[in-house]
């Protein structure tokens, strides 16, 4: 079960490849391009996270921490409850799963691109993966009960606007991604794929500060197992 859990969470956040459902999405998209680059708004961030997500009937909470700089560069540490990284340094993106004792290692541009991350990290390449519509109206985005119970509901209520991410790909098994932004920055995130399973991420305690280039430098464990894609 937590290999098939870390799989998805793997999927939704940096390996997604999204679908487009009809032409005149598309060009609701484009005309909003520029309004979107305005919506979310940052050099770099940290903070923390908080994670539930239903799969089947089951309910699965995770925390950790992230940093984030434009362009391209990631930290997103998941601490409970297991340990796993996900971290770009710009060229390469890794995810070391330190239970497992594994690091897989992927072409970051070509895993950022086609993923919701890089609707962050200013990779303008997503759109290719992506259609997306722009809201302000908070009544369509769908959260189930016993997530929102665990949420800040106030929180959700001051969300000014609301990006829905749809893929692509028709073979996606995701159906959307809706971001929630506050004042420029992501402050909840929802996915919803095909199989009925949904996630929460809620972003706390956020910090504009500046790293240097050695913070995203991914230091490779001694005696692990390497996969390269």
């Amino acid at each position: 079960m937590k290999i098939k859990i870390l799989k998805t969470l793997t999927t939704a956040l940096i390996s997604t490849v999204f679908l487009s459902f009809n032409q005149a999405y598309a060009i609701e998209s484009k005309a909003n391009n520029n309004e979107l680059n305005k919506i979310i708004n940052f050099d770099s961030i940290s903070g923390t996270f908080f994670q539930i997500q239903n799969t089947g009937n089951k309910t699965k909470e995770f925390t950790g921490t992230f940093s984030f700089s434009k362009p391209n560069k990631f930290i997103w540490e998941y601490q409970k409850p297991f340990k796993q990284v996900i971290q770009s340094d710009g060229n390469k993106l890794y995810i070391y799963d330190k239970d497992l004792q594994q690091v897989t290692v992927k072409n970051a541009d070509e895993a950022i691109s086609a993923s919701p991350i890089a609707v962050f990290l200013n990779d303008k390449s997503w759109t290719k993966y992506f259609t997306y519509n722009i809201s302000t109206n908070s009544s369509n985005v769908k959260i189930s009960p016993n997530q929102l119970d665990k949420l800040d509901k106030q929180l959700i209520t001051n969300i000014n606007q609301w990006i829905i991410l749809k893929p692509r790909d028709k073979d996606s098994i995701y159906q959307y991604l809706t971001i929630g932004v506050l004042n420029y920055l992501p402050r909840i995130l929802i996915f919803q794929d095909n199989l009925g399973n949904n996630g929460v991420i809620q972003i706390n305690n956020l910090n504009s500060q500046k790293f240097s280039t050695e913070h995203f430098k991914f230091i490779m464990p001694k005696n692990i197992d390497v996969l390269n894609n």
